[in-house]
């Protein structure tokens, strides 16, 4: 055989191992594309380090009104800034625990009386979480010892809280004890472990005492919802910490959080300026479902589930 024909089948093998060689980084690539378009197709087409489309969103107004009420409002009474809670209208946004709890299966925890109220948009979450804190921590009898006051429920205690600025007027908080003795350290571990796949937070950390004004309070525990309650967690924030992070990192673009029981949310701040502002909603709800609330500090967050 000459060197020509050497040559000629040297380079045939070489030209055939660098084509199949393609053909593998070919396959290879068809295989990413079809992953990520499955994940793409699955989590709606958002991509989550972005935020969602413009052409998804749409505009709306917000009031002033709108500011005050929501999930993550401040209300605490601090020198020199205190946030007062403003009493709406009637009493459409509370529901009975009691009732509540004897609607839906009973459970294993106790109320103090059967007067105890919460806000209609916790009251689902706070009896789920419940029952799972019972039914785990076995041996262990809790009762829910405060929920909603009154602004003559709060003078009537002689707190060194003032009427109006107690965060048990939103209807968002409970205070929960074992039926004898304060909660234990294992009840605190299940809180600290499982609260926020109910949306919940301990409202006043003792190392956050001189943020939140209030100390020896640890079994509070406060609604702000699944997505906030997994970031304050993952940020170790008290929600005076909370709101003024949204300030700072979810103005200019939204804050990406992925939670613990898998859902995924944006979460949008916008700066309240005169009357009204504009914000952004998705267009189709049922696809992005999505909450509203003011800050009662100058704010209104807007948070989509996107999976």
């Amino acid at each position: 055989m000459n060197t020509s024909k050497l040559d000629f089948e040297a380079k045939k093998k070489i030209t055939v191992a660098l084509m199949g060689a393609l053909a593998i980084i070919l396959v290879l690539c068809i295989v990413t594309v079809a992953v990520v378009g499955i994940y793409r197709a699955l989590s709606s087409g958002v991509s989550f380090s972005g935020g969602l489309d413009a052409d998804k969103l749409t505009s709306n107004i917000a009031t002033k009104e709108d500011s005050m009420y929501g999930s993550l409002i401040l209300v605490n009474e601090l020198d020199g800034d205190s946030h007062e809670y403003i009493f709406p209208e009637g009493n459409d946004h509370l529901s009975s625990m009691y009732s509540y709890k004897n609607n839906n299966g009973g459970g294993g925890y106790g109320l103090i009386d059967s007067s105890l109220q919460l806000h209609v948009d916790a009251i689902g979450y706070a009896h789920r979480m419940l029952n799972k804190m019972s039914e785990d921590i076995s041996g262990a009898d809790f009762v829910v010892s405060s929920a909603y006051r009154t602004r003559e429920q709060q003078e009537s205690l002689n707190s060194t809280i003032s009427a109006g600025y107690s965060d048990h007027h939103t209807g968002y908080c409970f205070s929960v004890k074992r039926t004898e003795t304060p909660l234990s350290p294992e009840d605190y571990d299940w809180i600290h472990e499982n609260a926020q796949n109910y949306g919940f937070v301990i409202r006043y950390p003792d190392a956050k005492a001189h943020l939140t004004g209030v100390s020896e309070y640890t079994n509070c525990l406060r609604y702000v919802g699944v997505a906030h309650a997994n970031l304050m967690k993952q940020k170790d924030l008290c929600l005076e910490e909370y709101i003024d992070y949204l300030k700072a990192n979810a103005k200019s673009e939204p804050i990406g959080v992925k939670c613990s029981n898998g859902e995924e949310y944006f979460i949008y701040y916008y700066a309240f300026e005169g009357k009204q502002i504009n914000i952004q909603i998705p267009k189709d709800a049922e696809k992005f479902p999505y909450e509203v609330s003011g800050t009662n500090d100058g704010g209104i967050i807007v948070t989509v589930k996107v999976k």
